[in-house]
């Protein structure tokens, strides 16, 4: 006990000393010599805070708008398989697999995305924000307007989180809106911008799209474009590129109106596929 109490004084007065001599500026670690910057960070923000409310306002509702969506949006990886031909004949075979993205939109589990996201494809898991993954089933396609409908069943006690479609209609040029998806494999991306222009055309089949700046990359297709009521008004498609190969986003995106989209999904679900008039 006693070397105990010895041991305990030696290292106070060790540790006074010490304390001493750093204070007053006589021991520097640094082999330089350089002494530490002085530095006085800013401690008030700029301008008025009551001026800055409607912009703080603004950006806490826009906040809990995308955590509203963002449940709402999943990641769809598509697998297949591709035979590769030499010499008129089947040489092997390739497993391929793409990434897309895809909007729920029934408390059922039935998720719209892109056609040509899943197309040639056997295999589909779908990926939730939460996590958990789940095997999809096909239910149709509409390979015209590039949608198609998958379906995924959860266990007992995991609500899904749909979102509801906007009226594609009301839509105006200059309008907010948001993308969502998971562009490059980058899960819950969210990027802002308005509507650029409407009624885009590529072909006959896919008319009055709308043009978007908001980033829309490799990976956003089947994703949705949502208004800033949080509701789907268009289901992004595709992108204007000088790329070929590796397209690149150029701030040229394009999303198919809600009400078309809609007006589809509802055929597939009851009778398995689009139906379209024609004359001839």
């Amino acid at each position: 006990m006693k070397r105990f109490v010895i041991l305990i004084c030696i290292f106070i007065v060790c540790f006074f000393c010490a304390f001493w001599i750093k204070s007053n500026g006589l021991f520097n670690p640094s082999p330089t010599g350089r002494q530490p910057e002085k530095y006085e960070l800013q401690a008030s923000t700029l301008g008025d805070l009551d001026q800055l409310e409607l912009l703080q306002r603004i950006d806490e509702e826009r906040t809990t708008l995308i955590n509203g969506v963002v449940p709402s949006v999943v990641c769809i990886s598509a697998q297949g398989v591709t035979s590769e031909i030499e010499g008129g004949a089947v040489a092997k075979e390739k497993v391929v697999q793409d990434i897309g993205s895809g909007v729920i939109i029934s408390h059922e589990g039935h998720i719209v995305t892109n056609y040509h996201v899943i197309s040639g494809k056997e295999k589909f898991r779908v990926s939730l924000h939460n996590g958990k993954s789940y095997d999809a089933r096909k239910v149709g396609a509409d390979p015209k307007l590039d949608i198609a409908v998958l379906h995924i069943k959860v266990e007992e006690g995991v609500s899904l989180q749909p979102l509801k479609f906007g009226d594609s209609d009301e839509v105006r040029v200059g309008q907010m809106v948001f993308a969502v998806g998971n562009p490059f494999g980058l899960r819950a991306t969210v990027t802002q911008g308005i509507i650029s222009a409407k009624e885009r055309s590529f072909s006959d089949d896919q008319r009055d799209l709308f043009q978007t700046d908001a980033a829309i990359n490799p990976g956003n297709s089947g994703g949705p474009l949502v208004n800033a009521r949080g509701e789907v008004i268009g289901i992004n498609v595709a992108i204007y590129s000088t790329e070929e190969g590796q397209p690149k986003s150029q701030g040229v995106g394009f999303s198919l109106p809600s009400n078309e989209v809609l007006q589809s999904f509802k055929q597939i679900a009851e009778k398995g596929r689009p139906v379209s008039g024609y004359m001839g």
